[in-house]
């Protein structure tokens, strides 16, 4: 897992979040797309990183 790719999910979904104020679900289906094309994070970090996103931006739950 590299931190660029962390790095890229968390800004796209950041700039997603800010332009469409995704609610947890929206968010979570973003998550579960993004991850589906993706053979380097599974379920678990999933959860992880919307929690943390969820933490560093409570403005938009």
């Amino acid at each position: 897992m590299s931190l660029a790719f962390l790095n890229d999910f968390a800004n796209a979904a950041m700039a997603d979040a800010f332009v469409s104020r995704l609610s947890d679900q929206h968010l979570q289906a973003y998550a579960s797309r993004h991850f589906a094309s993706s053979n380097s994070l599974k379920a678990t970090d999933q959860q992880r990183w919307l929690r943390v996103f969820a933490e560093q931006f409570p403005e938009h739950h």
